[in-house]
């Protein structure tokens, strides 16, 4: 299995605040830290990726800067989404995407910016640390795409994550790797003797287009119950949380899973 992987850089950024009137003294205050995480997007094909930092505006169509400035650099605009790149982003509520393409041979003020064909606007998404979607690739583009986010470090000392009946596309809202089964969302999830009755984190491989699965075991007895389980390879699970990548659950019973991730730095 190829392991697609982030590069992230971290730096702390220093504020000055005030001076003495004669120069004399200096006050400080230090900011959360600021970084980048840079995430490939395959050509032809679909990658799932997440937003791994805080942006100072985080919508798809925003301020100078904003996340859909971010996302679009290295890609490919087109007249409609069929000739287009292409974000999906799925919606809790309806269970359903809400999609925007990139433009390009409209003419001024349109292209460069992301276009919501169901509305006829410009797209409304946004996009908070740990939120997930898809882009699409067109055949025609470069081989990959190098989207590099750029904002805040999460730092609250805990993040909760509502993962609602049916599914939900999320990420580990925090930029470091941890693997699935060091994390708590078992604790936070439904076990079952198999992935049909059991709560199932997917993971999307660009590479192959395909899915890595695991389940939450539950009724095996120790040490098995409480830990995620791929049947494809009839062992435990390693599937990982990476910056900037992005993740399907599928929630089994009519209650949400709440999870509460402890900030890992």
């Amino acid at each position: 299995m190829r392991t697609r992987k982030a590069k992230i850089g971290i730096c702390f950024v220093v504020s000055i605040m005030a001076a003495g009137l004669l120069g004399t003294a200096m006050a400080q205050v230090y900011t959360d830290p600021v970084g980048f995480v840079k995430v490939d997007a395959v050509r032809n094909g679909l990658t799932m990726i997440s937003v791994p930092l805080t942006a100072a505006d985080n919508a798809l169509y925003g301020a100078e800067g904003c996340v859909g400035d971010q996302i679009k650099e290295n890609l490919t605009g087109g007249a409609g989404a069929a000739f287009a790149d292409v974000i999906w982003k799925w919606d809790l509520g309806t269970q359903s995407y809400v999609t925007a393409f990139l433009i390009a041979d409209w003419g001024a003020p349109y292209d460069g910016n992301w276009w919501d064909e169901g509305a006829g606007d410009y797209s409304t998404l946004t996009f908070d640390a740990g939120e997930a979607c898809w882009i699409m690739r067109r055949d025609n583009d470069p081989e990959l795409a190098t989207i590099t986010f750029l904002g805040w470090v999460p730092m609250g000392e805990t993040t909760t994550l509502t993962l609602v009946k049916g599914l939900s596309m999320f990420n580990w809202p925090y930029p470091t790797t941890l693997a699935l089964n060091d994390s708590t969302l078992g604790a936070a999830g439904t076990g079952g003797a198999g992935a049909a009755f059991a709560d199932v984190v997917w993971q999307w491989e660009a590479a192959t287009q395909g899915y890595t699965t695991a389940f939450l075991i539950d009724t095996w007895g120790v040490p098995y119950d409480g830990q995620w389980w791929d049947e494809a390879t009839g062992d435990y699970s390693t599937i990982q949380f990476a910056p900037g990548a992005g993740f399907w659950y599928m929630r089994r019973p009519d209650a949400s899973a709440v999870w509460v991730c402890t900030r890992p730095y």
